[in-house]
């Protein structure tokens, strides 16, 4: 309310203030017209729009015009309330101005008649790499799209720059893929994803993976970036050469005392992928029994190198002693490929021959024994150190 609204002369009506900068997402907004010099009788005035404002009603905003009502001989200021629309779109600040026109009650207009109220755009342009950010693609693919989107429209256009990072790419431009830094555009009132191509290249080199990162740079417009590092794997579908694994050498004879014995294996990897394989028994093409109460005792060793070139791996093969007296037996061991590009080379079985050195002794029972004359036939008691494979006389 004015510092003076007692009845000396006509009644003069005015905006309090003349203007209000407001967010478009506010909804509803009021605006307080007062009253100087009132009286006894109603003042009515009009509040139009003046045309021309950069606000378009409909679109930024709706108001339908009044009259306000003073009663007499009340000081109390009137409202009038405008309806102001979200439109979801990026644009500048839109502004508009309400007018007092045709007061009544012998009123005047004061010196603040007119009002301007300016709309601030609350809605910010976002730009990312669509999800998932991390893609693959065959190498005999001919383009592969990269999606970026626009999430709200603006009035004008608005543009974000697609670049190669070279510091995070290991793709060679010409050689494994196409691409040239690219600005791309929506027009006005436009949003939604648009798809970059990449030409990919399918070359016949024998090469790991390739993979290439994309940035988002410079947005205009105000545009926010979002998620703006996309990477791309291209995928080599040359066929590489496999892996061979062999044991070094094929045989080997130890005896029954040797304790722990190694096997050795080789694999050549000229592609350096993952190449993996097993060293185990074959027991049924073995005669030593296997176990800790065996002829000896090993559990089956997998093996998994990386890398291109060669590399050799050992298995442990514990020898078990005991005191019987048997004939040499044979352990025998294979290479199993487990991966698929591992394949077996010349030596793929190993012999491993454990020899008996026990040895069977004869002996009396004691050394001697007395017995009375009379005694019925006795026995004199020979012994064998331990059992043997076939039958053992000897001569008394």
């Amino acid at each position: 309310m004015g510092l003076t609204k007692f009845a000396q002369s006509s009644p003069q009506v005015q905006f309090i203030v003349t203007s209000a900068s407001i967010s478009e997402g506010i909804g509803t907004y009021q605006i307080a017209v007062e009253i100087l010099n009132y009286d006894a009788n109603d003042t009515h005035v009009d509040v139009n729009i003046v045309p021309g404002g950069s606000a378009v009603y409909g679109t930024n905003f709706t108001y339908s015009p009044v009259t306000l009502t003073f009663p007499g001989n009340s000081p109390f200021d009137q409202f009038i309330t405008v309806n102001v629309v979200d439109d979801h779109i990026h644009n500048p600040d839109r502004s508009f101005t309400f007018k007092l026109a045709y007061p009544d009650n012998n009123a005047t207009l004061g010196a603040d008649s007119e009002f301007v109220v300016t709309i601030l755009d609350d809605d910010t342009q976002h730009i990312a790499f669509v999800p998932p950010l991390v893609d693959t693609v065959a190498k005999t693919t001919p383009v592969f799209y990269v999606p970026v989107n626009l999430d709200i429209p603006a009035t004008t256009s608005t543009s974000v720059e697609v670049q190669v990072n070279a510091g995070n790419t290991t793709a060679v431009q010409g050689v494994d893929y196409v691409f040239n830094d690219t600005v791309i555009t929506w027009d006005s009132a436009v949003s939604g994803t648009i798809m970059v191509p990449v030409t990919i290249i399918d070359d016949t080199l024998i090469e790991p993976n390739r993979y290439v990162e994309f940035n988002l740079i410079n947005p205009t417009n105000g545009a926010v970036l979002g998620s703006s590092t996309f990477d791309l794997t291209i995928l080599e579908n040359d066929n590489l050469p496999p892996a061979v694994v062999t044991f070094i050498g094929s045989v080997d004879t130890v005896a029954q005392t040797a304790g722990f014995v190694n096997i050795y294996a080789r694999i050549d990897n000229p592609s350096g992928s993952p190449a993996q394989f097993i060293i185990e028994r074959d027991d049924s093409a073995s005669t030593a029994v296997q176990g800790s109460t065996g002829d000896y005792f090993y559990t089956n060793h997998i093996h998994l190198p990386f890398g291109s070139g060669t590399s050799f791996d050992t298995a442990t093969v514990q020898i078990n002693q005991n005191t019987q007296v048997s004939p040499t037996k044979v352990a025998v061991f294979r290479l199993v490929p487990v991966t698929q590009n591992v394949v077996l080379g010349q030596d793929s079985v190993f012999l491993l021959y454990i020899t008996n050195n026990n040895k069977l002794i004869v002996s009396f029972l004691g050394a001697g024994f007395s017995y009375p004359k009379d005694t019925t036939p006795v026995q004199v008691k020979v012994v064998l150190t331990s059992t043997a494979p076939v039958p053992v006389t000897a001569d008394v």
